[in-house]
């Protein structure tokens, strides 16, 4: 082993253990931005207008959860993932609720602090209304 070989060995050692104590000061707290609920359509309870509340009985014995949505809410429909009114979403929740008799799903992303609603997303492609 050559003097040279063993420098180089040597920084890179000592570069890499200065490394791995930079990393572990640089890690950051994670926090949640946005948490969701994946629901039947039987559990949830739409709003209605677009300044309002959403109810999501999360199981047959809890209190119902209140998330706040507004014209920031947006309302999807799968599988297209095509926005849509809250008038549309309705509609389309309401007739996805009869063909599958209460199997239909709704996704409700929101913001864990505030508890409002960004996004409502009816699965239509699993509650038997698919086209």
């Amino acid at each position: 082993m050559t003097a040279s070989y063993g420098r180089k060995r040597l920084t890179l050692l000592v570069a890499a253990a200065m490394l791995v104590l930079a990393a572990g000061h640089a890690t950051a707290a994670l926090r949640a931005v946005e948490q969701a609920y994946e629901l039947g359509l039987g559990d949830l309870t739409l709003p209605g207008n677009e300044a309002g509340y959403l109810m999501a009985r999360l199981c047959p014995r809890c209190r119902p959860e209140v998330l706040r949505v507004d014209a920031g809410t947006r309302y999807l429909v799968r599988p297209s993932a095509t926005p849509v009114s809250l008038a549309e979403f309705r509609a389309q929740a309401k007739r996805a609720l009869q063909v599958a008799a209460n199997q239909g799903f709704c996704y409700v992303y929101y913001d864990p602090k505030t508890r409002h609603v960004r996004r409502l997303v009816l699965d239509a492609a699993n509650s038997g209304s698919r086209p």
